[in-house]
């Protein structure tokens, strides 16, 4: 992106970048990231973007990172939200 100072790795686009996130709002991806889990289960995403905005800049941009891993539906450590 071209407000970003890191660049991609060779050969990848911001496409293949994002192909494999799973855009569903469930608590299963988005839940600590993006959005909190209630004690129901179901997400909020009543925070603002200073809330969350770094850590879905995160797990957008590096896949391999934990919060990556969680939001593409990936094996990951479920850290406690």
């Amino acid at each position: 992106m071209s407000w970003s100072k890191e660049t991609l790795p060779a050969g990848q686009t911001v496409r293949g970048l994002l192909e494999d996130v799973r855009w569903e709002r469930e608590a299963d991806y988005w839940g600590g990231v993006a959005a909190k889990v209630n004690d129901k289960g179901t997400v909020s995403w009543a925070g603002g973007a200073r809330d969350s905005g770094h850590k879905v800049y995160e797990a957008l941009n590096n896949p391999a990172s934990e919060v990556g891993r969680q939001i593409r539906g990936l094996p990951y450590q479920r850290q406690n939200v």
